[in-house]
């Protein structure tokens, strides 16, 4: 898709090239040439296909999200009403799936993850809080 893409400016812009009208178009946009104009379509042509392939992954996401939001509601163990020496269990506060189980008497330095890494990419982009 992305080389049918620059494919077809390549064309549009050697077409336009060729129009004495456009040459000095593209000189008043501080382009000289044809292929530094080129290389700034195929940027912007880039840019856009990564933001509809971005908003694509994350509408995935979002939809994973809702499921595992469901699937979860109501499963998860209270740790204070588990008996003394029962594992401690750790859940995304987005969606609640089980993060990590960890043994109760076992030390560790590093905290338990608050968030899953699907619910920390849907945070970065702004679509759960």
């Amino acid at each position: 898709m992305i080389t049918r893409a620059k494919q077809i400016v390549c064309a549009v812009l050697e077409d336009l090239s060729e129009r004495d009208g456009f040459k000095q178009v593209f000189k008043d946009m501080g382009v000289e040439t044809q292929s530094e104009l080129f290389k700034e379509i195929v940027q912007v042509v880039d840019d856009m296909l990564a933001k509809t392939v971005s908003d694509k992954v994350a509408e995935d996401l979002m939809l994973r999200f809702q499921n595992r939001k469901k699937e979860w509601e109501g499963k998860q163990k209270d740790n204070g009403l588990l008996p003394a020496g029962s594992p401690m269990y750790y859940y995304c506060k987005a969606c609640g799936i089980l993060i990590e189980m960890r043994s109760e008497g076992r030390f560790v330095r590093v905290p338990p993850l608050k968030h899953c890494q699907e619910c920390v990419f849907l945070m970065n982009k702004g679509l759960i809080n």
